[in-house]
């Protein structure tokens, strides 16, 4: 996932957790937030382009391949 958060990143969410929080939250919590959201990002990512692969076109009939509807 890359290296460590920044001071100033985990500084700048911890100031901004505890404004939308309107109360003191724990330091921890901003960099525990950090790395969430950049797993959330990665996750985002990886089913981004495992679902391009599946919509690529298919060279010899020009359609596109879908997956199955779930149930279907």
């Amino acid at each position: 996932m890359g290296g460590e958060p920044s001071d100033a990143a985990v500084e700048e969410t911890h100031r901004f957790l505890e404004a939308v929080a309107g109360r003191q939250a724990p330091s921890g919590h901003a960099w525990g937030s950090i790395w969430n959201l950049v797993a959330f990002l990665d996750l985002l990512d990886r089913w981004d382009r495992q679902t391009a692969k599946v919509r690529s076109p298919d060279a010899s009939e020009g359609t596109a391949t879908v997956p199955p509807e779930p149930g279907a």
